[in-house]
């Protein structure tokens, strides 16, 4: 444990490991070459998914709502950064896989994300 981190936030510091890990590898199992939308990009588990996912061989894209969550996911290695409140999320991600949507989603947001990824799959020609 590194000085000055309490028991409470070392302990915590796995779960985002575990999340993106299990959601990646063991639901999606993610291969190289396969394209990847992290919502969220920038937050606590997403910022992991990035790195995993890049780690594995995937290209990733990802979404942010700053400059400043944009650099830091560019700097974790996302090639596509999408400003939800800016952009056309799904318009983004046809042009950037040439049409044929992300192979996975990877959303720890909500509800409404989560719907919209569900609707915009590539299974039902969205993402």
């Amino acid at each position: 444990m590194p000085a000055g981190v309490g028991f409470e936030e070392a302990a915590a510091a796995p779960l985002v490991l575990i999340t993106a890990w299990e959601a990646l590898c063991g639901r999606c199992c993610l291969q190289e070459g396969q394209t990847v939308l992290v919502h969220a990009g920038a937050g606590g588990v997403g910022h992991v998914a990035i790195q995993l996912a890049r780690l594995w061989g995937a290209r990733v894209a990802t979404t942010v709502s700053s400059v400043a969550k944009a650099a830091f996911v560019r700097a974790l290695g996302a090639e596509e950064i999408i400003d939800y409140r800016a952009q056309d999320v799904v318009a983004a991600v046809k042009a950037w896989t040439g049409g044929r949507g992300a192979d996975v989603v990877f959303d720890t947001v909500g509800p409404a994300v989560f719907q919209a990824s569900i609707r915009q799959s590539p299974t039902t020609a969205g993402w």
